[in-house]
């Protein structure tokens, strides 16, 4: 029998389960710019808002990092 870590399990989907949450809102569809660490922080805050755990916040949102050649290949697409 395999064993599940069932509360890395439950964290894992409470944090997939949440995405629409954060990408539906008001700060995921501001125009681009501004400083990165200041929108990240907006996000946290809008989680926690709508009822996210503070732990699970921090800990969704730890390995989040400013990718520039992620940034550049992004703006680089057309528009449809």
């Amino acid at each position: 029998m395999r064993f599940i870590n069932w509360t890395v399990t439950r964290r894992a989907s409470a944090a997939i389960l949440s995405l629409p949450l954060l990408f539906s809102s008001p700060v995921y569809t501001q125009s681009c710019g501004g400083d990165f660490a200041d929108f990240v922080l907006q996000l946290k805050q809008e989680a926690q808002t709508k009822g996210a755990p503070v732990a699970q916040v921090n800990a969704f949102f730890k390995t989040v990092e400013h990718r520039p050649k992620v940034l550049k290949a992004d703006r680089a697409q057309a528009i449809f």
